[in-house]
Protein backbone atom coordinates (compact mmCIF):
# COMPACT_ATOMS: atom_id res chain seq x y z
CA UNK A 1 0.00 0.00 0.00
CA UNK A 2 1.35 3.18 -0.85
CA UNK A 3 2.35 5.56 2.26
CA UNK A 4 0.26 8.87 2.58
CA UNK A 5 2.02 11.81 2.79
CA UNK A 6 0.99 15.88 1.91
CA UNK A 7 -1.38 15.12 5.28
CA UNK A 8 -2.14 18.38 7.60
CA UNK A 9 -1.28 17.94 10.83
CA UNK A 10 -4.41 16.33 12.91
CA UNK A 11 -6.11 15.76 9.28
CA UNK A 12 -8.92 12.62 9.70
CA UNK A 13 -6.52 11.54 6.75
CA UNK A 14 -3.97 11.70 9.02
CA UNK A 15 -6.47 9.81 11.56
CA UNK A 16 -7.36 7.37 8.61
CA UNK A 17 -3.73 5.92 7.55
CA UNK A 18 -3.36 5.70 11.30
CA UNK A 19 -6.21 3.39 11.86
CA UNK A 20 -5.30 1.34 8.93
CA UNK A 21 -1.78 1.01 10.16
CA UNK A 22 -0.66 3.06 7.40
CA UNK A 23 2.84 4.90 7.49
CA UNK A 24 2.11 8.87 7.30
CA UNK A 25 4.48 11.64 6.90
CA UNK A 26 2.99 15.49 7.27
CA UNK A 27 3.58 17.70 4.45
CA UNK A 28 7.02 18.86 4.43
CA UNK A 29 5.86 22.51 4.37
CA UNK A 30 3.11 22.31 7.39
CA UNK A 31 3.77 24.76 10.06
CA UNK A 32 5.98 23.34 13.03
CA UNK A 33 3.58 25.11 15.40
CA UNK A 34 0.34 23.71 14.26
CA UNK A 35 -2.05 21.88 16.65
CA UNK A 36 -1.77 17.89 17.07
CA UNK A 37 -4.86 16.07 17.36
CA UNK A 38 -6.99 17.06 20.21
CA UNK A 39 -8.17 14.12 21.90
CA UNK A 40 -6.70 10.11 22.53
CA UNK A 41 -7.26 8.84 19.00
CA UNK A 42 -6.81 4.54 19.28
CA UNK A 43 -7.25 2.70 15.84
CA UNK A 44 -10.28 0.33 16.30
CA UNK A 45 -9.14 -3.77 17.40
CA UNK A 46 -12.44 -4.95 17.17
CA UNK A 47 -13.04 -8.88 17.12
CA UNK A 48 -14.16 -9.70 13.43
CA UNK A 49 -16.15 -12.62 12.69
CA UNK A 50 -17.15 -13.37 9.19
CA UNK A 51 -20.97 -12.41 9.04
CA UNK A 52 -23.66 -10.83 6.62
CA UNK A 53 -26.59 -8.70 8.13
CA UNK A 54 -28.16 -8.69 4.42
CA UNK A 55 -31.86 -10.54 3.98
CA UNK A 56 -32.61 -12.13 0.98
CA UNK A 57 -35.44 -9.59 -0.75
CA UNK A 58 -38.88 -10.86 -0.44
CA UNK A 59 -40.68 -12.48 -3.92
CA UNK A 60 -41.57 -9.52 -5.95
CA UNK A 61 -39.20 -6.93 -4.49
CA UNK A 62 -36.30 -5.45 -6.31
CA UNK A 63 -32.98 -6.84 -4.99
CA UNK A 64 -30.66 -4.46 -3.19
CA UNK A 65 -26.67 -3.88 -3.75
CA UNK A 66 -23.99 -2.62 -4.01
CA UNK A 67 -22.61 -1.91 -8.01
CA UNK A 68 -18.94 -0.65 -8.13
CA UNK A 69 -19.30 2.22 -11.11
CA UNK A 70 -15.44 3.09 -11.23
CA UNK A 71 -12.10 1.27 -9.41
CA UNK A 72 -9.16 3.76 -9.37
CA UNK A 73 -5.69 2.68 -10.65
CA UNK A 74 -3.07 4.67 -9.14
CA UNK A 75 -1.06 7.23 -10.87
CA UNK A 76 -1.42 8.94 -13.21
CA UNK A 77 -4.88 8.26 -12.30
CA UNK A 78 -5.85 9.48 -9.03
CA UNK A 79 -5.86 6.90 -6.00
CA UNK A 80 -7.44 7.37 -2.37
CA UNK A 81 -10.78 9.44 -2.53
CA UNK A 82 -11.03 10.30 0.59
CA UNK A 83 -13.64 13.56 0.10
CA UNK A 84 -17.16 14.17 -0.57
CA UNK A 85 -18.69 13.32 -4.13
CA UNK A 86 -21.45 15.59 -5.85
CA UNK A 87 -23.74 14.76 -8.64
CA UNK A 88 -24.88 17.14 -11.26
CA UNK A 89 -27.08 16.51 -14.38
CA UNK A 90 -25.84 12.95 -13.75
CA UNK A 91 -22.45 13.16 -13.91
CA UNK A 92 -19.85 11.72 -10.30
CA UNK A 93 -17.64 14.75 -9.72
CA UNK A 94 -15.07 14.43 -6.83
CA UNK A 95 -10.88 14.52 -5.77
CA UNK A 96 -8.72 11.91 -4.87
CA UNK A 97 -6.29 13.05 -2.36
CA UNK A 98 -3.19 11.77 -4.51
CA UNK A 99 -1.88 10.02 -7.78
CA UNK A 100 -2.52 12.37 -10.72
CA UNK A 101 0.31 13.71 -13.22
CA UNK A 102 1.00 16.30 -9.96
CA UNK A 103 1.09 13.52 -7.92
CA UNK A 104 -0.86 15.72 -5.33
CA UNK A 105 -4.07 14.46 -5.52
CA UNK A 106 -6.94 15.07 -8.95
CA UNK A 107 -10.53 16.80 -9.47
CA UNK A 108 -12.22 13.99 -11.47
CA UNK A 109 -15.75 13.27 -13.28
CA UNK A 110 -17.47 10.09 -14.19
CA UNK A 111 -19.70 9.56 -16.91
CA UNK A 112 -22.17 7.38 -17.82
CA UNK A 113 -20.85 5.53 -21.03
CA UNK A 114 -22.42 2.53 -21.85
CA UNK A 115 -23.66 1.17 -18.94
CA UNK A 116 -20.65 1.54 -17.14
CA UNK A 117 -18.61 5.05 -16.26
CA UNK A 118 -15.87 6.49 -17.91
CA UNK A 119 -13.59 8.92 -16.07
CA UNK A 120 -12.28 11.90 -17.13
CA UNK A 121 -9.11 13.94 -15.02
CA UNK A 122 -10.48 17.65 -14.83
CA UNK A 123 -7.28 18.79 -12.58
CA UNK A 124 -4.32 17.30 -11.45
CA UNK A 125 -2.71 19.13 -8.41
CA UNK A 126 0.86 20.29 -8.19
CA UNK A 127 1.73 22.22 -4.87
CA UNK A 128 1.64 25.60 -5.91
CA UNK A 129 -2.51 24.88 -6.96
CA UNK A 130 -2.74 22.87 -3.54
CA UNK A 131 -1.63 19.50 -2.13
CA UNK A 132 -4.25 16.26 -0.99
CA UNK A 133 -7.30 17.84 -1.96
CA UNK A 134 -10.46 16.33 0.45
CA UNK A 135 -13.49 18.08 -0.30
CA UNK A 136 -15.42 19.31 -2.97
CA UNK A 137 -19.01 20.50 -3.67
CA UNK A 138 -21.03 22.08 -6.51
CA UNK A 139 -21.53 25.88 -6.67
CA UNK A 140 -23.50 28.08 -9.39
CA UNK A 141 -22.48 25.55 -11.27
CA UNK A 142 -19.29 25.28 -11.20
CA UNK A 143 -17.07 23.07 -8.65
CA UNK A 144 -15.62 24.55 -5.45
CA UNK A 145 -12.56 22.51 -4.39
CA UNK A 146 -10.40 22.98 -1.00
CA UNK A 147 -7.23 21.19 -0.71
CA UNK A 148 -5.65 20.90 2.84
CA UNK A 149 -2.25 21.46 2.56
CA UNK A 150 -0.24 23.65 -0.50
CA UNK A 151 -0.22 26.93 -2.00
CA UNK A 152 1.44 29.84 -1.84
CA UNK A 153 1.62 29.67 1.95
CA UNK A 154 1.91 25.51 2.62
CA UNK A 155 -1.21 25.19 4.55
CA UNK A 156 -4.14 24.67 2.05
CA UNK A 157 -5.86 26.38 -1.16
CA UNK A 158 -9.69 26.74 -2.32
CA UNK A 159 -9.76 26.27 -6.25
CA UNK A 160 -13.03 26.77 -8.64
CA UNK A 161 -13.15 24.94 -11.56
CA UNK A 162 -15.50 25.04 -14.12
CA UNK A 163 -17.34 21.26 -14.77
CA UNK A 164 -14.51 20.85 -18.05
CA UNK A 165 -11.67 21.58 -15.72
CA UNK A 166 -11.16 25.32 -16.29
CA UNK A 167 -9.37 27.40 -13.53
CA UNK A 168 -11.95 30.38 -12.44
CA UNK A 169 -10.54 31.12 -8.98
CA UNK A 170 -7.46 29.97 -6.92
CA UNK A 171 -6.85 31.50 -3.46
CA UNK A 172 -4.13 30.26 -1.39
CA UNK A 173 -5.09 30.28 2.55
CA UNK A 174 -2.53 32.31 4.96
CA UNK A 175 -2.21 30.46 7.99
CA UNK A 176 -3.50 33.28 10.45
CA UNK A 177 -6.64 35.43 10.21
CA UNK A 178 -7.60 33.73 6.75
CA UNK A 179 -7.18 30.00 8.54
CA UNK A 180 -5.09 27.28 7.55
CA UNK A 181 -5.84 23.25 6.60
CA UNK A 182 -9.29 23.53 5.15
CA UNK A 183 -10.83 20.07 5.24
CA UNK A 184 -14.29 21.00 4.54
CA UNK A 185 -16.69 21.42 1.65
CA UNK A 186 -18.42 24.97 1.06
CA UNK A 187 -21.50 26.29 1.36
CA UNK A 188 -23.46 28.25 -0.55
CA UNK A 189 -26.00 31.35 0.36
CA UNK A 190 -28.32 32.44 -1.29
CA UNK A 191 -26.09 35.30 -2.40
CA UNK A 192 -22.83 34.89 -3.43
CA UNK A 193 -20.55 33.72 -0.14
CA UNK A 194 -19.50 30.43 0.26
CA UNK A 195 -18.97 29.23 3.80
CA UNK A 196 -16.29 27.19 5.16
CA UNK A 197 -14.03 26.34 8.16
CA UNK A 198 -10.33 25.38 8.43
CA UNK A 199 -8.61 23.22 10.99
CA UNK A 200 -6.27 25.49 12.19
CA UNK A 201 -5.12 29.15 11.86
CA UNK A 202 -7.40 31.83 13.44
CA UNK A 203 -6.01 34.26 16.41
CA UNK A 204 -5.73 31.17 18.49
CA UNK A 205 -4.86 28.46 15.89
CA UNK A 206 -7.75 26.79 16.80
CA UNK A 207 -9.51 26.90 14.00
CA UNK A 208 -12.21 29.41 11.99
CA UNK A 209 -15.69 29.73 9.78
CA UNK A 210 -14.48 31.66 6.79
CA UNK A 211 -16.51 33.63 4.26
CA UNK A 212 -15.15 32.84 0.19
CA UNK A 213 -16.76 35.38 -2.55
CA UNK A 214 -18.08 32.95 -5.01
CA UNK A 215 -16.12 35.13 -7.46
CA UNK A 216 -12.71 35.26 -7.17
CA UNK A 217 -12.46 33.35 -3.93
CA UNK A 218 -11.72 36.41 -1.38
CA UNK A 219 -11.33 35.34 2.08
CA UNK A 220 -12.94 37.09 4.88
CA UNK A 221 -12.71 35.57 8.89
CA UNK A 222 -16.05 34.81 10.11
CA UNK A 223 -15.31 33.02 13.32
CA UNK A 224 -12.16 32.32 14.96
CA UNK A 225 -11.93 29.17 17.43
CA UNK A 226 -10.67 29.90 20.90
CA UNK A 227 -9.97 26.00 21.24
CA UNK A 228 -11.53 26.35 24.75
CA UNK A 229 -15.47 26.28 25.82
CA UNK A 230 -16.66 27.50 22.06
CA UNK A 231 -14.69 24.61 20.20
CA UNK A 232 -11.67 24.20 18.09
CA UNK A 233 -10.27 22.16 14.80
CA UNK A 234 -13.19 22.14 12.97
CA UNK A 235 -13.17 19.25 10.54
CA UNK A 236 -16.54 19.34 8.87
CA UNK A 237 -18.48 21.99 6.52
CA UNK A 238 -21.46 23.65 7.88
CA UNK A 239 -25.25 23.83 7.32
CA UNK A 240 -27.83 27.01 7.22
CA UNK A 241 -31.21 26.78 8.19
CA UNK A 242 -33.69 28.92 6.83
CA UNK A 243 -32.82 32.38 8.71
CA UNK A 244 -29.23 31.94 7.90
CA UNK A 245 -27.95 30.79 10.93
CA UNK A 246 -25.13 28.22 10.40
CA UNK A 247 -24.43 24.48 12.36
CA UNK A 248 -21.64 22.56 12.48
CA UNK A 249 -19.17 20.66 14.90
CA UNK A 250 -15.73 21.04 15.84
CA UNK A 251 -13.27 18.33 16.47
CA UNK A 252 -11.78 19.33 19.97
CA UNK A 253 -12.55 21.99 22.49
CA UNK A 254 -15.85 22.46 24.32
CA UNK A 255 -16.00 22.03 28.10
CA UNK A 256 -14.10 18.73 28.01
CA UNK A 257 -12.18 19.13 25.06
CA UNK A 258 -13.82 16.53 22.96
CA UNK A 259 -15.62 18.44 20.54
CA UNK A 260 -18.73 20.72 20.17
CA UNK A 261 -21.90 21.20 18.00
CA UNK A 262 -22.51 25.04 17.49
CA UNK A 263 -25.01 27.50 16.04
CA UNK A 264 -23.19 30.65 14.24
CA UNK A 265 -24.95 33.84 13.31
CA UNK A 266 -22.71 35.46 10.27
CA UNK A 267 -21.97 39.19 10.44
CA UNK A 268 -18.52 40.73 10.30
CA UNK A 269 -18.06 38.89 13.47
CA UNK A 270 -19.82 36.03 13.80
CA UNK A 271 -21.89 34.97 16.84
CA UNK A 272 -21.51 31.72 18.01
CA UNK A 273 -23.63 29.39 20.39
CA UNK A 274 -22.23 25.98 21.59
CA UNK A 275 -25.54 23.72 21.82
CA UNK A 276 -23.72 21.00 22.84
CA UNK A 277 -20.25 20.08 24.31
CA UNK A 278 -19.24 16.23 23.82
CA UNK A 279 -18.03 15.12 27.56
CA UNK A 280 -16.53 11.65 25.86
CA UNK A 281 -19.07 9.14 27.91
CA UNK A 282 -21.80 7.26 26.55
CA UNK A 283 -22.85 11.01 24.58
CA UNK A 284 -19.92 10.37 22.41
CA UNK A 285 -16.28 12.02 21.43
CA UNK A 286 -14.75 13.95 18.48
CA UNK A 287 -17.24 14.47 15.67
CA UNK A 288 -15.89 14.86 12.33
CA UNK A 289 -18.42 15.08 10.17
CA UNK A 290 -21.31 17.78 9.77
CA UNK A 291 -24.94 17.71 10.96
CA UNK A 292 -28.07 17.14 8.87
CA UNK A 293 -31.24 18.26 9.63
CA UNK A 294 -34.70 16.26 9.79
CA UNK A 295 -38.07 17.60 8.93
CA UNK A 296 -38.60 19.28 12.41
CA UNK A 297 -35.19 20.96 12.46
CA UNK A 298 -33.77 18.87 14.97
CA UNK A 299 -29.95 17.94 14.20
CA UNK A 300 -28.10 14.79 13.81
CA UNK A 301 -24.56 13.57 13.89
CA UNK A 302 -22.12 11.17 14.37
CA UNK A 303 -18.88 11.17 16.43
CA UNK A 304 -15.45 9.72 15.84
CA UNK A 305 -14.97 8.44 19.30
CA UNK A 306 -17.08 7.82 22.50
CA UNK A 307 -20.08 5.74 23.43
CA UNK A 308 -19.81 2.59 25.77
CA UNK A 309 -17.90 0.65 23.40
CA UNK A 310 -15.50 3.52 22.05
CA UNK A 311 -16.36 3.14 18.79
CA UNK A 312 -18.37 6.03 18.01
CA UNK A 313 -22.32 7.07 18.42
CA UNK A 314 -24.95 8.37 15.90
CA UNK A 315 -26.46 11.20 17.99
CA UNK A 316 -29.65 14.25 17.62
CA UNK A 317 -29.38 17.40 19.49
CA UNK A 318 -33.01 18.61 19.90
CA UNK A 319 -34.43 22.40 18.29
CA UNK A 320 -36.21 23.28 21.36
CA UNK A 321 -33.17 22.60 23.92
CA UNK A 322 -29.43 22.13 24.07
CA UNK A 323 -30.30 18.87 24.56
CA UNK A 324 -28.33 15.70 23.62
CA UNK A 325 -29.58 12.24 23.01
CA UNK A 326 -27.41 8.77 21.63
CA UNK A 327 -29.38 7.29 19.11
CA UNK A 328 -27.27 4.25 18.40
CA UNK A 329 -24.04 3.53 19.85
CA UNK A 330 -21.40 1.53 17.58
CA UNK A 331 -19.81 -1.35 18.84
CA UNK A 332 -16.63 -2.52 15.98
CA UNK A 333 -18.13 -6.11 15.16
CA UNK A 334 -20.80 -6.54 13.54
CA UNK A 335 -22.06 -3.42 13.67
CA UNK A 336 -19.28 -1.04 12.64
CA UNK A 337 -16.98 1.82 14.31
CA UNK A 338 -15.28 4.90 13.41
CA UNK A 339 -17.81 7.06 11.80
CA UNK A 340 -15.80 9.71 10.01
CA UNK A 341 -18.83 10.62 7.50
CA UNK A 342 -22.28 12.34 8.25
CA UNK A 343 -25.67 11.46 8.01
CA UNK A 344 -28.01 11.45 4.86
CA UNK A 345 -31.87 12.15 5.51
CA UNK A 346 -34.26 10.11 3.46
CA UNK A 347 -37.78 10.88 5.43
CA UNK A 348 -37.61 9.22 8.41
CA UNK A 349 -34.45 7.27 7.85
CA UNK A 350 -30.85 8.46 8.17
CA UNK A 351 -28.32 6.91 6.06
CA UNK A 352 -24.38 6.79 7.07
CA UNK A 353 -21.24 4.61 6.77
CA UNK A 354 -18.55 3.44 9.21
CA UNK A 355 -15.39 3.98 8.19
CA UNK A 356 -14.11 0.47 9.93
CA UNK A 357 -15.96 -2.67 11.91
CA UNK A 358 -18.55 -4.55 10.35
CA UNK A 359 -18.28 -7.58 9.21
CA UNK A 360 -15.62 -7.74 6.10
CA UNK A 361 -12.85 -9.99 7.83
CA UNK A 362 -10.81 -8.71 4.54
CA UNK A 363 -9.63 -5.50 6.86
CA UNK A 364 -7.50 -5.80 9.84
CA UNK A 365 -10.48 -3.74 12.27
CA UNK A 366 -13.55 -4.72 9.53
CA UNK A 367 -13.49 -2.73 6.46
CA UNK A 368 -16.28 -0.39 6.77
CA UNK A 369 -20.27 -0.82 6.72
CA UNK A 370 -23.31 1.49 5.18
CA UNK A 371 -26.20 1.39 7.55
CA UNK A 372 -29.48 3.11 8.03
CA UNK A 373 -31.18 4.14 11.74
CA UNK A 374 -35.18 5.55 11.64
CA UNK A 375 -34.75 9.20 13.20
CA UNK A 376 -36.17 7.84 16.05
CA UNK A 377 -32.83 5.08 16.97
CA UNK A 378 -35.76 2.35 16.95
CA UNK A 379 -34.64 0.80 13.92
CA UNK A 380 -30.56 0.17 12.78
CA UNK A 381 -29.63 -2.23 10.17
CA UNK A 382 -26.22 -2.62 8.28
CA UNK A 383 -27.44 -2.45 4.13
CA UNK A 384 -23.73 -3.62 3.36
CA UNK A 385 -20.42 -5.13 4.45
CA UNK A 386 -17.25 -4.10 2.80
CA UNK A 387 -14.80 -6.67 1.87
CA UNK A 388 -11.87 -5.84 -0.20
CA UNK A 389 -12.39 -6.08 -4.23
CA UNK A 390 -15.45 -4.51 -3.84
CA UNK A 391 -13.63 -1.60 -1.80
CA UNK A 392 -13.12 -1.00 2.02
CA UNK A 393 -13.21 2.04 4.41
CA UNK A 394 -15.71 4.62 3.09
CA UNK A 395 -14.69 8.13 2.29
CA UNK A 396 -14.94 11.18 4.85
CA UNK A 397 -17.84 12.28 2.92
CA UNK A 398 -21.61 11.76 3.31
CA UNK A 399 -23.78 9.54 0.88
CA UNK A 400 -25.38 11.02 -1.52
CA UNK A 401 -29.23 9.90 -2.53
CA UNK A 402 -30.41 9.74 -5.90
CA UNK A 403 -33.50 8.35 -6.54
CA UNK A 404 -33.48 4.53 -4.89
CA UNK A 405 -29.77 4.78 -4.53
CA UNK A 406 -26.81 6.00 -2.30
CA UNK A 407 -24.11 7.12 -3.96
CA UNK A 408 -19.95 7.01 -1.86
CA UNK A 409 -16.60 6.03 -2.33
CA UNK A 410 -14.26 4.26 -0.57
CA UNK A 411 -10.97 5.37 0.15
CA UNK A 412 -9.30 1.73 -0.53
CA UNK A 413 -10.03 -1.65 -1.82
CA UNK A 414 -11.38 -1.89 -5.73
CA UNK A 415 -9.98 -4.17 -8.29
CA UNK A 416 -6.52 -1.91 -7.92
CA UNK A 417 -6.71 -1.46 -3.92
CA UNK A 418 -6.82 2.32 -4.43
CA UNK A 419 -10.27 3.05 -4.07
CA UNK A 420 -13.63 3.08 -5.66
CA UNK A 421 -17.10 4.87 -6.51
CA UNK A 422 -19.87 2.96 -5.91
CA UNK A 423 -23.69 3.22 -6.02
CA UNK A 424 -26.21 0.78 -3.50
CA UNK A 425 -29.54 0.17 -5.06
CA UNK A 426 -31.78 0.95 -1.99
Amino acid sequence: MTNRSHAAPGSRALLAASALGLSVSGCSGSSSNAPAVPGNFQSAQSSVAVRSLRSVPPAGKKPTGLTLLYSFGGAPDGYFPYGSIVIVSGNIYGTTSYGGSGGDGTVFELAPAGGTYAESILHSFSGPDGQTPIALQSARGDLFVTAEVGGANSVGTALELSRTGEQIALTSFDGSAGGSYPEAPGLLDQKTTIYTTTYAGGTYNSGTVVALSAHGLSSTGIYDFTGGSDGGFPQAGLIADAHGDLYGTTYGGGSAGLGTVFKLTPGKTGTETVLWSFQGGNDGANPTAGLTFDASGDLFGTTLKGGSAGDGVVFVVRHAGNSESVIHTFTGSPDGSTPYAGLTAQGKMLYGTTFQGGGGAECSGGCGTIYEIATSGKSYAILHNFGSTDGSNPSFGSLIARGNALYGATVDGGTAGYGTIFRFAL
